[in-house]
């Protein structure tokens, strides 16, 4: 109740979260996803490590574009809200389909969900990835790193990012 008065008399009340960057902020949601999907892996093998490191990298890469205008803004955050089940039990197939449309020639056949994605000539999606499997708590990350402001990200943070995951 005090804090309220505290900047009529010349005192501001900060947060320590208010002092985080963008970028900090997008790599901590990241952390928590990777690590929480790390924890999940059935086998934590070198196959399954890649592939949720090259699952982590492609994801952040979708948030980038859809943030950056190669894709309309908001469309990640669309698709996973409104195409996958609460559960999470679903988002492994949704995001091998994002993946996949991504590297698409013939778009004939999409589901007019997915007709908006660009086409992209990026070796990032040039390979089939085994995603790892989502759950309830997985995806409410990943929700929550689809709302974050990604027009905000400094691009050569996003670089090392990515590399932190290792390809």
């Amino acid at each position: 109740f005090v804090d309220f008065f505290l900047p009529l008399i010349g005192i501001e009340r900060t947060r320590l979260d208010e002092g985080k960057s963008a970028n900090e902020k997008a790599a901590e949601k990241f952390a928590r996803l990777y690590n929480t999907l790390y924890g999940n892996l059935k086998v934590k093998d070198p196959e399954s490590i890649n592939s949720l490191n090259t699952t982590i990298s492609r994801v952040l890469f979708c948030f980038y574009i859809d943030g950056n205008g190669l894709m309309k803004s908001g469309s990640m955050h669309h698709l996973l809200n409104n195409y996958s089940d609460d559960s999470g039990s679903d988002l492994k197939d949704l995001l091998e389909k994002i993946f996949e449309v991504f590297v698409k020639e013939n778009r004939e056949d999409l589901p007019s969900h997915l007709t908006t994605l660009p086409e992209l000539k990026n070796s990032l999606f040039s390979c089939t990835v085994d995603v790892p499997e989502f759950d309830k708590p997985t995806r409410k990350i990943l929700l929550e790193i689809s709302e974050f402001n990604w027009s905000a990200l400094n691009p050569d943070i996003l670089g090392s990012l990515i590399q932190s995951v290792a390809l």
